[in-house]
């Protein structure tokens, strides 16, 4: 008899979202992307605010990222790489 196993995701930022991850979450001045080895061609690092607005871009790799200029708050990390375009949420404290 065989088993079925049903996987659904409900978006392609989902099934990448293990790609990479930030530590530490929450951060306070920086934090240190983990896992970005495993991405080739990363062209831009971007921050937004929770309501979509860009407030930092980088088009430089760097594995650590300075945030100490940002307020307290929530943002989105996006990092957009050959494969896609990974998300990480965040609240700076």
């Amino acid at each position: 008899m065989h088993s079925i196993l049903t996987v659904e995701y409900t978006g392609i930022e989902e099934f990448n979202s293990s790609l990479v991850n930030i530590y530490p979450n929450p951060p306070s001045d920086n934090f240190k992307i983990i896992g970005i080895v495993k991405l080739k061609n990363i062209k831009s690092f971007e921050i937004a605010s929770i309501t979509g607005a860009r407030v930092a871009k980088r088009n430089n790799y760097s594995s650590v990222i300075d945030i100490s200029s940002l307020d307290n708050g929530i943002y989105l990390f996006v990092m957009s790489h050959e494969h896609g375009t990974e998300k990480i949420r965040f609240i700076k404290d």
